[in-house]
């Protein structure tokens, strides 16, 4: 949002987390793999094939490759928010600052049914053949035709109320 605007400003706020139980059940898996490797290792003294890592290099692995990507899907966060001035939204940890869809630039807006894997490959912050998509979970959204010719959708667990905040005052 811009300088000066706040939470009161707002026609429609939303905030997203992946909180799927499928996501966290793959990214769980690498954390637990490091530390019954840790155990085995460090606790128990056996060494874990042929070739053991030393101690402290699978303590450092284990932090990148364990728990990062933990700490990466609990940080990220799609914010939406709708003022009178347009819509800004923020992928949080990868925006610092707000992304501006202005009213002025947006041409279109409508309710949309997607398909995360088969529209994007996915979900996050995607591109693909329909445009680009910031997306958490799910399959609706609102699709935004921009003045540039390009197309965004911004996924929403509450499409009819973001459609009228945006309809309202666009």
């Amino acid at each position: 949002m811009r300088e000066g605007m706040n939470q009161q400003d707002s026609l429609y706020t939303e905030s997203q987390r992946f909180d799927q139980w499928w996501i966290w059940g793959i990214v769980l898996i690498a954390p637990l793999v490091f530390c019954w490797l840790i155990y085995r290792q460090i606790i128990l003294g056996l060494e874990v094939g042929d070739n053991p890592l030393p101690d402290l290099f699978l303590f450092a692995i284990a932090l990148v490759l364990g728990v990062g990507p933990v700490a990466l899907i609990y940080a990220c966060r799609l914010d939406t928010v709708v003022t009178g001035e347009g819509l800004f939204i923020r992928f949080r940890p990868f925006h610092r600052r707000w992304v501006e869809f202005l009213h002025p630039d947006v041409l279109e807006v409508e309710a949309a049914t997607y398909r995360g894997l088969r529209d994007y490959g996915g979900w996050g912050i995607r591109y693909g053949a329909r445009g680009k998509a910031y997306t958490v979970r799910g399959d609706q959204g609102v699709m935004l035709r921009l003045s540039d010719g390009k197309n965004c959708m911004i996924g929403s667990q509450n499409v009819e109320s973001f459609m009228c905040a945006m309809l309202r005052d666009g």
